[in-house]
């Protein structure tokens, strides 16, 4: 479907097409279509998230409807909206490592400093956006087993990690180091 869509960009005229994506500015147009051209899919066009202050990336494609068969148009968008929504989920997992530590009487900014500690990244890569959710939590409690072990069970000033509380899509899971 982009070969199609990039023969449509290519082979029509700019002013045309500007009008056509409600463009009033043909440069900005021209901006985004430059941009558009260089992908080497939809999929990828969409996931780089562009904006030129006319068109979201996705709204960008909606207008291919004054080219393409609707149906064909929007089933296709769908498909990648579903991508999209999978990863920001992916990219809103929020991590919460439960450890032992008891606050004596550290001061406020040397626990605010050492917060970081408590914090760790998943690794989310393209294929996790295809995989269904029990892949995705068999993946996040691997890599938790991973922290787990890297740091011996034990964070540095913070103590013995009890657990770690991963929340994937308003759901809260707990991993323990079992």
């Amino acid at each position: 479907m982009i070969k199609l869509m990039k023969d449509i960009l290519n082979n029509e005229d700019n002013k045309f097409l500007a009008k056509c994506f409600g463009y009033y500015n043909v440069d900005i147009f021209l901006k985004t279509k430059k941009i558009f051209l260089e992908c080497n899919n939809l999929e990828q066009w969409l996931l780089k998230g562009n904006y030129d202050m006319v068109n979201s990336s996705f709204e960008f494609v909606k207008k291919f409807d004054y080219f393409l068969d609707k149906d064909i148009l929007y089933a296709n968008l769908n498909k990648i909206q579903n991508i999209l929504n999978k990863k920001i989920a992916l990219k809103s997992i929020k991590k919460e490592i439960i450890t032992d530590f008891k606050r004596k009487n550290e001061p406020l900014m040397l626990l605010a400093s050492k917060s970081k500690i408590k914090n760790f990244n998943f690794k989310i890569n393209k294929k996790m956006l295809y995989l269904k959710d029990e892949k995705i939590l068999q993946i996040l409690q691997e890599q938790t087993k991973k922290h787990y072990e890297k740091h011996n069970g034990k964070l540095e000033f913070w103590g013995n990690i009890i657990s770690y509380n991963i929340t994937y899509k308003n759901k809260i899971y707990k991993f323990t180091n079992n």
